[in-house]
C-alpha cells in the first residue's frame, strides 16, 4: 500500500501597515509620525500632498540652478520632509513668498487654532509671518494676521489662541483656506486645525486573515479563516468580497460569511495543493484595500484500508476497502509474490466510505491484492 506525509496548510501574504493614528472628531494635530501623506499635484514652483483630510500647497525653489554659472535648475534640497513637517521655500527666480494654503478636501470651514514656525534662514527684527485667511476665494479681513518671527536659522516661534502681542490665532475661524505667507524659507512643524464637519474618511489600509486552516476533502461550507480590516478610523464597518483582477484565478472556489472566507468546493491536494484568491475590504463609504492571498491546501493521509475479503458466487471474491472523496484507486494482483503484482484495474472512482471489486480466484492455490491510491 502506498500513503503520503500529511503536511501543514499555509496561508502566504503579502502586506505592509501603514496605520495612521486617528484624530478625534473635528480636531487634527499634525504631525504625527504615523501620518501618511499623498502627493495630489505637483508643478515647477509648488507642490500639493494630501493628509488627514487636508490639503497643503507649499512652494518649492524647483528653478534654482545650484550657483552662478550654472543655467539647468537643479531645485534645492528639503531640509525638513514629511512628518517631521511642511516645508514651503522662497523661489529665487521670482518674487514669491515662501508660502504654505491650507485647505480641507471637502472645502468645509475649520479654524487654524494653533502652529509653530521653524526658520530655515535667519530672519531680522520686524520680520513676521503673515497668514491671510480665504472664504469662497476672498479675503474677508481688511489686513492680514501678523506673528512675529525675529530670529535664527533653526529658531522656533509658536502661537495660538491666548492673547499675544506678538500675535494670536483667534481670529482665524470659520474659514475655508489659509495663506502662511514669509518672505524666507521656513517650515511648520506642529499645526492644530479643528472643524465642525468630522474629518474625511480613510481608506482601509490592510486586511489580516487568522486561524486559517482548511484540510483536502473536506466538504463544501468549511470555514478557511476569519478576516479582519486595519483602518485608520474607528468604528468604520467592512464588507468582504473576492474581486477580479492579478492573483483571483481561484475565486470562484470560495465565498464569504460575513467575514469568514468559506469553500465552495472539496479539495483533492494531489490534483492541485495551492490556490489564489483576490480578497477586497470595503468600508462604509465604498473605500477599500486589496490583498491577493495564496491558499495552500493541506494533504492528508488518506492510505487505503482492506475492509473485507470474502467468497461470493462460483469461484469469485469480493474485496472492500476504504475511499476517500475526490480519489482515485488502482487495484493489483499477484500469485506469486517474487514476480510483483500485476494491474486488474485503475482510475476506479471512491464511492466512500467504502469500495468493493470482485476478483476471480479459480484454479488458484493462492492470490494476493493490493490497492493504491490515485491523484
Amino acid at each position: 500500500m502506498r500513503w503520503t506525509q500529511s503536511l501543514p496548510l499555509l496561508l502566504a501574504t503579502s502586506l505592509e501597515c501603514l496605520l495612521p493614528d486617528p484624530a478625534t472628531a473635528g480636531t487634527t494635530v499634525f504631525f504625527a509620525p504615523s501620518q501618511i501623506a499623498t502627493l495630489v499635484a505637483t508643478n515647477t514652483t509648488s507642490d500639493t500632498i494630501s493628509s488627514e483630510g487636508y490639503l497643503f500647497e507649499y512652494t518649492r525653489d524647483k528653478l534654482f540652478t545650484g550657483g552662478v554659472g550654472l543655467t539647468n535648475p537643479v531645485g534645492r534640497a528639503v531640509r525638513i520632509p514629511w512628518p517631521d513637517g511642511v516645508e514651503a521655500q522662497y523661489v529665487t527666480t521670482s518674487t514669491n513668498n515662501a508660502k504654505i494654503i491650507v485647505r480641507r478636501v471637502d472645502g468645509a470651514v475649520f479654524d487654524l487654532t494653533s502652529f509653530t514656525a521653524h526658520l530655515l534662514a535667519n530672519a531680522g527684527a520686524g520680520r513676521a509671518i503673515e497668514i491671510v485667511p480665504l472664504l469662497n476665494g476672498e479675503e474677508p479681513l481688511n489686513d492680514p494676521l501678523f506673528f512675529d518671527v525675529s530670529g535664527n536659522y533653526g529658531n522656533e516661534f509658536s502661537y495660538d489662541t491666548s492673547p499675544n502681542h506678538l500675535g494670536s490665532t483667534a481670529a482665524l475661524t470659520n474659514y475655508d483656506a489659509y495663506v502662511i505667507n514669509l518672505t524666507l524659507d521656513y517650515a511648520l512643524t506642529a499645526l492644530t486645525l479643528e472643524s465642525a464637519v468630522p474629518n474625511v474618511n480613510h481608506a482601509p489600509t490592510e486586511i489580516v486573515a487568522s486561524n486559517v486552516s482548511v484540510m483536502e476533502n473536506e466538504p463544501i461550507g468549511t470555514l478557511v479563516g476569519t478576516f479582519s480590516t486595519i483602518d485608520p478610523d474607528a468604528g468604520d464597518t467592512f464588507t468582504y468580497t473576492l474581486v477580479a483582477g492579478a492573483g483571483s484565478e481561484d475565486n470562484a472556489l470560495f465565498s464569504w460569511n460575513g467575514s469568514d472566507l468559506m469553500t465552495e468546493a472539496s479539495f483533492n491536494y494531489e490534483v492541485k495543493s495551492n490556490y489564489s484568491i483576490r480578497v477586497q475590504s470595503t468600508d462604509q463609504d465604498l473605500l477599500f484595500t486589496q490583498m491577493v492571498l495564496a491558499v495552500t491546501i493541506s494533504d492528508m493521509n488518506e492510505t487505503p484500508a482492506f475492509l473485507g475479503l470474502e467468497a461470493s458466487s462460483g469461484s469469485n471474491v469480493v474485496l472492500r476497502w476504504s475511499s476517500v472523496t475526490n480519489h482515485l484507486y488502482a487495484l493489483r494482483s499477484s500469485t506469486n509474490l517474487l514476480t510483483g503484482f500485476s494491474v486488474l484495474k485503475s482510475n476506479i472512482t471512491a464511492t466512500p466510505v467504502m469500495n468493493t471489486y470482485t476478483d476471480s480466484v479459480h484454479g488458484l492455490p493462492m492470490k494476493f491484492w493490493q490497492i493504491t491510491t490515485e491523484p
